[in-house]
């Protein structure tokens, strides 16, 4: 599928898998309905499906102004730039999230849609300001615990050649297909390879076993580390706690041989010619998605 000079290519990520997982109308909406939806001169259909593509709960756009400001930080440190006081961090986040709260309510986003756009104002979900205040309070919690950490003090003390990467969108290829990830920090201490990966939700309940096989299979492939001399770190900065990961080589197998599975099971929607295109009809609501509340898409969705 092409977009002027653009070609929607075929690829695979976590992100994509779970939504494929989850619910197929979604998928569906995601990553083939909203293709072109950028363009003003889109139709108006396709343009919409962009616009709420975009959209972010509130809780998923806190996560977001936590791990922009951190890669902003630790981006200058890369470049041999001194970070800022905590508190100026903290000010100027805060003022960052006051200004985009107000374009998202203003509905700016439906002429740029790449600006703040919350699930909340689109859908007009009435929020006490106390929940939002929450919210602004468990981005500044967040923040104060990740430069407080050993994990920051570490980095604050990392050679410029240590760094490997920050919040950088890469990919290997598995079979012929680009396999996507984002580490939020990758870097050299000692004599192994160590990945870390921000946490900002108030819950640990969520498995993260196959995204962090994923960034070892990655690290295995783009800096040739052996699982032995890799550490995954998961840092849960509303808890102010670090979790350590060791990837073994029977870990590495189990993830490619699911990445693989699940590109079958994304491919069988294709037509026969292999272009990576879908048609909506053979991504058919379920009962259970159909009702759901909290989809970007689901006035689309509504019977």
């Amino acid at each position: 599928m092409t977009w002027g000079n653009l070609q929607n290519e075929f690829s695979w990520s976590r992100s994509r898998d779970g939504i494929f997982r989850e619910c197929r109308r979604r998928y569906y909406y995601r990553y083939y309905g909203s293709w072109g939806g950028w363009s003003p001169g889109a139709d108006p259909r396709t343009r919409e499906i962009y616009i709420l593509k975009q959209l972010t709960g509130r809780q998923a756009w806190a996560g977001g102004v936590v791990h922009d400001c951190i890669e902003r930080s630790l981006k200058n440190l890369q470049s041999g730039v001194e970070p800022l006081p905590v508190d100026r961090i903290v000010t100027l986040t805060l003022d960052r999230m006051r200004q985009g709260w107000k374009r998202s309510r203003d509905g700016i986003y439906r002429q740029q849609p790449k600006s703040t756009a919350l699930f909340e104002h689109e859908y007009k979900i009435p929020i006490p300001d106390e929940e939002w205040k929450s919210t602004a309070e468990h981005v500044e919690s967040c923040l104060r615990n990740f430069y407080a950490s050993e994990v920051f003090r570490t980095l604050l003390e990392l050679p410029r050649e240590n760094w490997l990467e920050v919040e950088d969108l890469s990919h290997f290829f598995l079979d012929g297909v680009k396999i996507y990830v984002k580490l939020d920090c990758a870097c050299r201490v000692g004599g192994e390879v160590r990945i870390y990966d921000w946490k900002t939700g108030r819950r640990d309940d969520e498995d993260n076993t196959i995204q962090l096989a994923c960034y070892a299979l990655y690290a295995r492939e783009k800096w040739k580390v052996p699982p032995a001399d890799l550490r995954v770190g998961e840092f849960s900065l509303s808890r102010d706690r670090l979790v350590d990961y060791r990837v073994t080589g029977s870990d590495l197998q189990r993830v490619r041989d699911y990445i693989l599975g699940s590109i079958r099971d994304m491919r069988a929607l294709l037509p026969e010619d292999g272009e990576n295109r879908v048609e909506i009809d053979t991504c058919p609501l379920t009962e259970e998605n159909w009702r759901c509340t909290n989809c970007n898409f689901k006035r689309l969705c509504e019977r």
